[in-house]
């Protein structure tokens, strides 16, 4: 606060703006939006930019609705059937970024790759992957290389959530060079409970599945609504404010909530301008786990100048509003650290140690060396056996 404003009292000013927030302007902005299928290039997601655009344009906000053209990849039908040595079926998610499988489905005999350590040949086997980031990765490569005809993720915690997966490395859009690191093979994703039912049958001996799965990856035109609210003292100067609002479902904590809380933010700051000495720039991101953050990626190759010269630090806001959460998860940049952790302390009352933002969820200006920060609430961890009944499916 104290480098973006000046000639006041600045604890008098910061407790008008706070007074100022509306929990009934978010439950409005919220209800409209928790309402749309948000998913990239789609009606729904236009119908979510017109309306940001829309409060925008009410504020005073110079604002535009940028169009940009992004790979988009969405999962379709999923099924996953045991053949042997049960007949049973599981409920699953098919993978974004994969080919679908044949109509009828593939068959194969399931394996649990270990890591780099696995020595069977999987040509043709079924890859039950599982474990935390790192060996899911070294799996997946593996499972690449040595030929594997399907994989099956075991999504990671301790509930019957199935998370979307998500396999595309390549950042952006795809190019001439990164094309090759989309995965060649179908893939779904299933509950940590059914991938544990399936380690146990494995222990037991031969397992024998069948697997439909289908993904939709086309390019779409996606919209990006941006709105400026100029600052007093160094206008060309600005502080990015931004997170995405395409969604998988129609859920609020990804990323309705805080999409809600962005336009409140743009309504106070934009009454209160004439205090601001920088800059805000507001953007709503699309593209984000459907285009592998293609929206960010766009702006940053469309205004990459304005950005290295102009841009002062770049806020991410993303899986707020979550029901059950405990603490406060604080990452950043080390320029920006003591300012994110004192800002925490002062507003929450609590004490945080940040980690450092890693390359993931639209931090798409590192190569710019743009200082950053992002924050959100930890969700609880289940005791074990505590399982829901029911799948819950969330992004991942």
């Amino acid at each position: 606060m104290a480098n973006s404003v000046y000639w006041f009292d600045e604890i008098e000013l910061k407790t008008k703006i706070f007074a100022e927030y509306s929990p009934e302007k978010i439950q409005k902005h919220l209800r409209y939006l928790t309402a749309l299928t948000r998913e990239a290039g789609s009606e729904d997601e236009r119908k979510a930019a017109e309306y940001i655009k829309g409060s925008l344009d009410e504020y005073g906000i110079e604002a535009n609705i940028y169009e940009a053209d992004a790979y988009i990849s969405v999962p379709k039908a999923a099924e996953l059937s045991i053949l042997h040595p049960v007949q049973k079926s599981l409920p699953c998610l098919s993978a974004a970024f994969t080919p679908p499988t044949p109509p009828a489905g593939l068959q194969g005999e399931l394996i649990l790759p270990d890591g780099l350590k696995q020595k069977a040949d999987l040509k043709d086997k079924i890859a039950l992957i599982d474990g935390d980031k790192e060996n899911r990765s070294a799996a997946e490569k593996m499972a690449r290389e040595k030929g594997a005809a399907a994989k099956i993720y075991i999504t990671p915690g301790k509930s019957g959530a199935i998370a979307v997966e998500r396999l595309k490395s390549a950042w952006g859009n795809p190019t001439p060079e990164t094309f090759s690191q989309i995965p060649n093979t179908p893939a779904i994703s299933i509950s940590n409970a059914d991938g544990h039912y399936l380690k146990e049958l494995l222990k037991q001996g031969s397992v024998k599945i069948k697997l439909i799965a289908d993904s939709l990856q086309e390019y779409r035109p996606v919209n990006l609504p941006v709105g400026t609210l100029e600052g007093r003292r160094k206008p060309e100067k600005f502080v990015l404010l931004a997170g995405h609002y395409c969604s998988w479902f129609t859920g609020a904590s990804d990323n309705a909530a805080a999409n809600s809380l962005m336009i409140e933010m743009a309504r106070i700051f934009a009454k209160y301008r004439e205090f601001l000495g920088r800059s805000i720039r507001f953007a709503w991101w699309s593209g984000h786990e459907q285009g592998a953050f293609a929206g960010s990626t766009w702006y940053l190759d469309n205004f990459w100048d304005d950005i290295r010269d102009h841009a002062v630090a770049y806020m991410t806001m993303d899986g707020l509003g979550r029901i059950g959460s405990s603490g406060y998860q604080c990452r950043n940049t080390e320029e920006i650290r003591n300012f994110h952790e004192n800002v925490v302390k002062d507003v929450l009352g609590i004490q945080v140690k940040s980690k450092r933002i890693p390359k993931t969820g639209d931090q798409s200006f590192h190569g710019v060396g743009l200082p950053a920060l992002t924050g959100k609430q930890n969700l609880k961890v289940e005791p074990e056996g505590d399982l829901f009944t029911e799948p819950v499916w969330y992004s991942h």
